[in-house]
């Protein structure tokens, strides 16, 4: 089989394996069934099981960082455009969707066991918590809450990256608690829309 088939499928089934057992967890061989393809193209093409680790973790980070990129790109500049709330709404549901269940679990599980390589992992909710506390300024008079911007963030973020890693229900269904949880959010944090987005940056 050609590596640039091969390739793809290692790295997808390391993405499902590492992110369910950890790096520890997971045998050469285990990767090679869930690939379907034969245990020799694991050293092949990545060395080791290392390798393949490494190079699944940074798959699963850029996809999630460049998605973001491109939305910081390609997001309307101009003031009469958009407001605050309508950037954080668009931004969090494009983070949200770059990521895939089982990459969300891998950065778990690379956050929680690897310190060499958990700032590499928090890379992705770095960005997007960036991205949203660069949208709010002080708490507004109707917040419950005298949080700085960046733990507000933080804490949107976190949780719906703890949905994403373990809602079991149909993607609708997921989405919809995603839509109910952000606009309750947005309500509690954004200043008043009439208070018009200042520059995106991201990172």
């Amino acid at each position: 089989m050609p590596k640039k088939r091969i390739e793809p499928q290692l790295i997808e089934a390391a993405i499902s394996l590492f992110g369910e057992f950890g790096f520890k967890g997971v045998k050469t061989r285990h990767l090679a069934v869930k690939a379907d393809v034969m245990a020799y193209n694991i050293n092949r093409l990545f060395d080791s099981k290392q390798g393949i680790y490494v190079k699944a973790l940074s798959v699963v980070v850029d996809r999630s960082i460049n998605e973001m990129a491109d939305f910081v790109h390609n997001y309307p500049k101009s003031a009469d455009k958009k407001d605050e709330s309508s950037l954080v709404y668009a931004a969090v549901h494009r983070w949200y969707s770059s990521l895939s269940r089982d990459g969300a679990r891998l950065l778990q599980q690379v956050m929680m066991s690897d310190p060499l390589r958990r700032d590499r992992a928090f890379g992705p909710m770095a960005n997007i918590i960036s991205i949203v506390t660069n949208s709010i300024e002080a708490p507004p008079k109707k917040a419950k809450s005298n949080f700085d911007p960046k733990t507000r963030a933080e804490a949107l973020i976190m949780t719906l990256f703890q949905l994403k890693v373990s809602s079991p229900g149909p993607p609708d269904k997921e989405m919809r608690e995603v839509d109910r949880f952000l606009g309750d959010w947005i309500k509690e944090n954004m200043a008043d829309p009439r208070n018009r987005s200042r520059n995106l940056t991201a990172g």
